[in-house]
């Protein structure tokens, strides 16, 4: 789906690593700016954060010469780096996050799908996983 001024929204999900990583206080409030900044690097808006003790779930609004996959790639590699880098705690483990993540275009994920998605993750934690959804196509008769 596009905005009024002709960007994509896009909704992205992804998963801590092995789910040891527990995004809450201090470590969620500075993944928000992280990310936050991140966007505003690829001239994209960030809409709307979530965050979960082992999840995030992030929509925005970009143009439509960014690459879906490049602007997660960038999301999870710079808040990783810098939230790495910034508390001691999670230099202990081995990757903030999983290698996976799911985008999709549609207006209002299923919820349903999104909590299966974050389920799933658990199994497939070692290996790269991307799930890119998107609306169904509507047909109108005439």
């Amino acid at each position: 789906m596009t905005t009024d001024d002709g960007r994509l929204r896009y909704t992205f999900a992804f998963c801590t690593y092995r789910r040891g990583c527990v995004i809450e206080d201090a470590i969620g409030s500075r993944l928000q700016e992280q990310l936050s900044r991140l966007t505003a690097e690829f001239d994209a808006d960030l809409l709307d954060i979530g965050c979960a003790a082992d999840s995030v779930l992030i929509r925005v609004a970009a143009p439509p010469t960014i690459a879906p996959t490049d602007l997660a790639l960038a999301l999870k590699e710079g808040s990783e780096r810098t939230l790495r880098a910034e508390f001691r705690q999670l230099r202990a483990v081995t990757a903030l996050w999983t290698s996976g993540y799911l985008v999709t275009t549609d207006p209002r994920p299923d919820s349903d799908r999104l909590a299966r998605f974050v389920e799933e993750e658990r199994d497939h934690e070692s290996g790269l996983r991307v799930i890119i959804t998107a609306p169904p196509w509507t047909s109108t008769s005439r």
